[in-house]
């Protein structure tokens, strides 16, 4: 039955090859829209997704009010990482992490890079990707390179083992690669260029790690039970009078943790934040709403057409009911038929895809789209039901609308279809109001673009 569906679908559809043209070459736009909207979506979504402890890693932030009004600051005690991992019994490890831009030499070779400082335990908390040497920092005078900085070093040779030269108010200082990651992701709220201990930080910079007024950029906690987040943020708060107490100029009201799944998007809201913030909202919403009005109008247009043609195919459903077809068959014909022309303008609209993403990508240094399908439960679960949605969509009105007809009404000769009927009107209005809402809005983001390139902040 199914095969006998596809044979006449596929009768139907080269029959009528201007119609299946028009509407195919819509529907694969719409289609590429909406994949390409999935795949910014994604994008979003998976910021710093790579870490797989991240349900259990925590940042410490301060906050403290400003006229009359709380903010919260990405900044915490230096001393408040080493007395937490000995207060509670919820803490698996802390790490703190600071981060400045520094002088890096190797030879004739002189890099402005961003140097992180963590705690050794910062690499076993994090999972960046070390595919050469190891992630050990436990060493003071080890390092761990970014693959971008070991080519700008080192080229071609191995950069493991190899020196680098740290230039410090007291002269250049050595360190030992110790392994090479893979470069950040665009997604990632860490932008690094090489890691160094904690340690180097504290001498270089002449600090006290034990005074509550000296501040780490960041503090790092993980949790051993997750769920007792709440226990540990009121315990955190034993420690607010002993910072206030070396801090009378900066008053802290509490300290809160925020979850690194959480982080990135609170990110641009907080005061003294030295990580990366995910895109704003509507860098995500804005290509989504285009995509679906660009479907929108396709479907609309193939709603249309079909209703238009559907009077070519009365004889043909009155042939089949005057047989002993069932409504429910019919309808399942004309919906696979359609499913048809959808499965192809999902074909053509993958291709677009690996035309449009490219384009996307040279909007701006804060996003890379780069289309994904092999193990991709996410993005194959989302194409199909695409697949369904729209061929529901587009489809789903002309095949009850034309099965309702009953044989009698067909050939006695005064059946007329409607194509200019209520719906018909009622579609052809909105195809053209979500035309131009799509094109207004494509020339205001235009516009908009244009402005900030040129705008002298």
């Amino acid at each position: 039955m199914l095969k006998n569906y596809l044979l006449i679908g596929i009768r139907n559809l080269t029959k009528n090859y201007l119609y299946v043209l028009a509407n195919l070459i819509g529907l694969s736009f719409g289609i590429a829209c909406s994949i390409l909207a999935y795949f910014i979506w994604e994008f979003h979504e998976n910021f710093d997704g790579i870490h797989s402890k991240a349900e259990s890693i925590y940042r410490v932030q301060t906050v403290r009010s400003d006229d009359q009004k709380l903010f919260a600051y990405g900044t915490s005690p230096m001393p408040l990482a080493l007395h937490l991992e000995q207060g509670s019994n919820n803490i698996e490890s802390t790490a703190r992490y600071n981060v400045h831009h520094e002088v890096i030499k190797k030879d004739e070779t002189v890099l402005y890079q961003q140097v992180a400082y963590v705690d050794p335990s910062f690499t076993t908390i994090f999972d960046f990707p070390v595919y050469l040497g190891s992630s050990d920092l436990k060493d003071p005078n080890s390092a761990i390179i970014s693959e971008s900085t070991a080519i700008q070093f080192f080229g071609s040779e191995e950069a493991v083992g190899k020196q680098l030269e740290l230039q410090t108010e007291n002269g250049l200082q050595l360190f030992t690669v110790m392994g090479v990651m893979r470069n950040h992701l665009l997604n990632s709220s860490f932008k690094f260029d090489l890691l160094l201990n904690y340690e180097t930080y504290i001498s270089n910079y002449d600090v006290d790690e034990d005074d509550w007024a000296t501040f780490s950029h960041v503090t790092f906690v993980e949790l051993s039970q997750p769920h007792l987040v709440e226990d540990l943020t009121q315990y955190l708060q034993t420690y607010i009078s002993v910072f206030n107490n070396s801090r009378e100029d900066w008053v802290a009201e509490e300290f809160t943790l925020v979850n690194l799944q959480d982080m990135s998007i609170v990110s641009r809201s907080i005061r003294g934040n030295y990580l990366g913030a995910n895109n704003p909202e509507g860098a995500v919403m804005i290509p989504v709403i285009m995509a679906v009005i660009v479907l929108l109008v396709a479907c609309f247009n193939y709603m249309n057409t079909s209703i238009s043609l559907s009077s070519t195919r009365l004889k043909e459903i009155g042939v089949r009911k005057s047989i002993g077809a069932h409504r429910s068959q019919l309808i399942v014909q004309l919906l696979t038929e359609n499913i048809v022309l959808i499965a192809l303008s999902l074909v053509a609209g993958l291709l677009l895809v690996e035309l449009l993403a490219p384009a996307y990508n040279q909007l701006g240094p804060w996003v890379e789209i780069i289309p994904s399908y092999s193990n991709n439960l996410g993005a194959m679960t989302y194409m199909l039901a695409l697949l369904l949605a729209t061929a529901i969509l587009s489809g789903g009105y002309p095949a009850f609308y034309v099965s309702k007809f009953q044989a009698t009404q067909i050939f006695n000769g005064r059946l007329k279809l409607k194509s200019s009927g209520t719906m018909s009107k009622v579609l052809m209005v909105l195809q053209l109001a979500f035309s131009l809402i799509s094109l207004i809005q494509g020339i205001v983001y235009i516009q908009n673009t244009s402005l900030q390139e040129q705008f002298d902040i």
